[in-house]
């Protein structure tokens, strides 16, 4: 490598690359799910690896962008979907950002409008795997935290 080259990132401190970085973050048990940390390819041949995290719960596993989950948990989005190819078709959301009246709202209706609510399309119904409380998504922005950033 030359003095102007570009250094290879590393994870805070730690010399190593940010995808080994990732795999020794521990699993997170938040409401009815599991947060792992993964890394993911995506782009037209999925060769572009980014920070993200698998959702695992009873009945389905999903995989979002962790800067998207970082953005919807800090209320910069309201509504957050799976990457594409990801096991699962899964939506996170905020009964606040949920229409009245539609599948998802129906969803939520029982829900805090800050509660976040992680959400299946099931034909034309919208079924809510899990319910997050505020506490559980400050625990899960404390747990995002610790991803290496770029």
């Amino acid at each position: 490598m030359g003095l102007f080259s570009r250094k290879q990132p590393t994870a805070s401190g730690t010399g190593r690359a940010p995808e080994r970085a990732l795999d020794s973050l521990e699993p997170l048990q938040a409401g009815q799910a599991t947060f792992r940390a993964r890394e993911l390819g995506v782009g037209r041949r999925g060769k572009k690896l980014i920070p993200a995290v698998e959702v695992v719960t009873r009945d389905a596993t999903g995989h979002f962008r962790a800067d998207e989950l970082g953005s919807f948990l800090g209320g910069r989005l309201g509504i957050i979907e799976t990457l594409s190819g990801s096991p699962s078709t899964l939506f996170i959301a905020t009964g606040a950002h949920a229409g009245t009246g539609s599948p998802a709202g129906d969803a939520l209706a029982h829900a805090a409008k800050d509660e976040a609510g992680l959400l299946m399309p099931a034909g034309e119904e919208v079924r809510r795997l899990a319910l997050f409380s505020t506490a559980d998504q400050q625990r899960i922005a404390s747990w995002l935290a610790l991803f290496p950033r770029p």
